[in-house]
């Protein structure tokens, strides 16, 4: 019998959200080195905007976060369709509060949406190869775990 609540230990185990969220802050980081480079912010101007653009993903994180609990029922099973599900409402969010923070706090307007571009933009690829991998090993995809080996008998 399992103690209470490896079940949920296990279902957090085997989500990205750490993966994403080191993505996010990678991206924000090449987003940010990205606009210091061409020159068009430098100071407290860069890292106000490049801070922003990645607080508003990490409350994008959040609301994807509630949508995978609420869609998977915390099921292993359906994680990867779950993971893909979130990382959309994950995108939607960010972009709600994005075009908030943009509109009420007037940060560097290229420094702000280069930032979040490539901060959303190396999150998603991470999660969608994470996402691709969960669900071609899944036994319910019809793939054998490991590729049959040509010549085998």
């Amino acid at each position: 019998m399992n103690p209470p609540g490896a079940h949920t230990a296990t279902f957090k185990a085997r989500t990205p959200m750490g993966v994403s969220m080191v993505s996010v802050i990678v991206g924000a980081l090449v987003g940010a080195v990205l606009c210091m480079q061409i020159g068009w912010a430098e100071g407290r101007v860069l890292t106000n905007a490049a801070g922003l653009a990645g607080i508003v993903w990490i409350v994008g994180a959040l609301v994807g976060v509630q949508v995978l609990v609420i869609g998977t029922g915390l099921s292993v099973d359906r994680l990867g369709m779950g993971v893909l599900a979130s990382s959309m409402a994950r995108m939607m969010g960010a972009l709600f509060a994005g075009l908030m923070v943009f509109f009420m706090l007037h940060p560097d307007g290229r420094t702000f949406w280069v930032t979040f571009l490539s901060a959303g933009l190396v999150a998603l690829v991470a999660e969608a190869l994470w996402a691709v991998r969960v669900i071609n090993s899944s036994p319910a995809s019809g793939r054998p775990a490991q590729p049959a080996k040509h010549g085998a008998v």
